[in-house]
This record gives structure tokens, sequence and C-alpha cells, in this order.
């Protein structure tokens, strides 16, 4: 399943890598909005060479989008990229193998190889998709080396889940974004663990990654202060919605609200920012305030 919104130049190449696939695809889900011409026009090259399931969605936001996409899935795996990524020849091939082989595992990622400005981010990492025993959250999916291990969150831009995981699980529809929609992927990928699923990070299953524009306020490298408030207020939603099925979700809570992240400061971040006067200190009352707002939101669905 592809989301896709006005980049129908990257979208071509999404698909061209697909249709390279080793192992092809049974059905190719492509959400898209019914006003982007561009994109409903690029996709009339493939119709006839690639099994493709042109699927709309009227509201904006990747939640929307990836929850209509399910509605026309019709397989037992569901393999999920962006439109501004190119799979390795041996994608589906490997995905295919390793839920043929594990029963129990419920989703699956691997490394988005992320070009930027031409050049691959060269860093590399071997803790990937993991919250910590002291509650620090840490990615690395893009920089991921090293064997298959277990985690506990997988990535958009490369993830695949077994349909009887998610049966009748659905995105969040209160995260907050007109576009990203940040942290949508831990969300979904904690609840789906705690069902008794595992999940599993494979290095070596491989997307290239051009980050494109986004068209929303939530704009890489310089997020609007809108975009900052939007990305705590969903990172308290997806923590607090998942507290009870695990401590290390709980932990991750009392991190978020006394270190926090750059982007979304806790009380010392913020205290910090304030004292050196910066730019991230106006984030403190807003953080605050996303926060609150997110727990009421928990509350009122329990």
């Amino acid at each position: 399943m592809i989301p896709t919104y006005n980049r129908p130049d990257t979208l071509e190449k999404c698909l061209g890598g697909l249709a390279r696939q080793k192992r092809g695809a049974d059905q190719i889900v492509v959400v898209v909005r019914p006003n982007d011409d561009a994109s409903l026009s690029a996709l009339k090259h493939w119709l006839q060479t690639l099994p493709i399931t042109i699927v709309l969605v009227d509201v904006p936001g990747v939640v929307q989008a990836l929850n209509k996409g399910l509605t026309g899935v019709t397989g037992d795996i569901i393999t999920i990229t962006d439109d501004d990524s190119i799979a390795s020849t041996d994608w589906l091939a490997r995905i295919e193998e390793h839920f043929a082989q594990d029963p129990t595992l419920g989703g699956l990622g691997g490394r988005d190889v992320i070009h930027d400005e031409g050049k691959i981010i060269s860093a590399s990492a071997h803790l990937v998709g993991r919250i910590l025993p002291f509650g620090r959250i840490v990615g690395n999916h893009h920089i991921g080396l090293g064997g298959v291990r277990e985690v506990d969150m997988l990535k958009g831009v490369n993830m695949s889940w077994r349909m009887d995981a998610i049966q009748g699980r659905f995105f969040d529809t209160d995260l907050r974004g007109k576009g990203a929609q940040v942290f949508f992927e831990l969300g979904f990928s904690l609840e789906v663990k705690s069902r008794g699923w595992r999940l599993i990070y494979d290095p070596a299953l491989t997307v290239d990654h051009y980050p494109a524009r986004r068209f929303d306020n939530d704009q890489r490298g310089a997020p609007s202060l809108d975009a900052l408030e939007d990305t705590t207020f969903n990172l308290y939603l997806v923590l607090l919605c998942n507290a009870q099925s695990s401590w290390r979700v709980r932990a991750a809570i009392a991190w978020a609200r006394i270190f926090g992240t750059r982007g979304s400061p806790g009380a010392i971040r913020g205290w910090i920012s304030l004292v050196k006067r910066d730019r991230r200190g106006l984030l403190v009352r807003a953080s605050a305030i996303s926060a609150w707002k997110a727990a009421k939101i928990v509350s009122e669905k329990r």
C-alpha cells in the first residue's frame, strides 16, 4: 500500500521499483485524493502492467489514507511504503520468507536508506526501534546494521503486517496533523505487540528513501510551532493509550515529562531552553498544554 499526494515523479519511481521485484506484488493499493490529478495521471501508465487498486480518500493526513487503504486490501500480508521510496528487488521476496517462517510474526520492518541531497546518510547503529528501560525512545531504522532482531516499533516507509495480527485495528484518527501525523507507527506497533505478536527488524530488507517535500506545516528540518505542538500531542496520546501494555511505555511517559526531546521538551529540557533563551523555550508551555489535551482525550476514550 502506497499513500500518495501530489508527488507524481517520485510515485512513478516507486512503482518502477515494484515492477522490478523478483517476487511480484499480488495487489498494489495506491491511496490518492480525488483532486490529485497529477498522481492519477501518473498511475495510468502502470494500470496495464501492475495489479494496482486505486483507493480515493477525501480527508488529508496519512492516518486517514492508510485507514481507507486498509479497506481495499485483499491479501494476508500488507506491506506499506512511501511514494518517495524505491524498494530493493528482493524486498517482497524477503518479506514473504519472513512471514512464512515465523507464524508468531505480526509486523516486519527494514532499513530505509536515506538519500540526502545526493548523498547516503552513512551513520550506523545497532540499537533500532526500541523503548529503553529508562524510557527513551530510539528509532534509527534508517541506519540499522547487524542481524535480525526484535523491536518495539516499525517505521512507516518500510513496514509489513500480518492481516490476522491487525484484524479490526486501524491507525488512530485522534492523531493530529494534516500530513505526516508523526508517531502514527508507534501507536500501531505497540498495540499489535500488546496482542502477543512479535515485531522484527531486518536491516537487509531495504528501500532507498528520497525524502520529498511535504504539503503541510510539518516541513522536514523546519517544522512550524503548530507542527511541533501536534508532535507532542501525538507522542503523549500514543503512550497514554498504551500505558497498560508495557512498563517500558510507562517509563517512556515519565521520560517525556522529565526530559522530552528537542522538539517536545520536558521539564529539564524546557528549563535549559528558557535559561539559554533558546527558541525551543517557546515550546515548554505548548508541550504542557498538548500533553494535557492528549491525556483528556485518552481519559474520555476509557
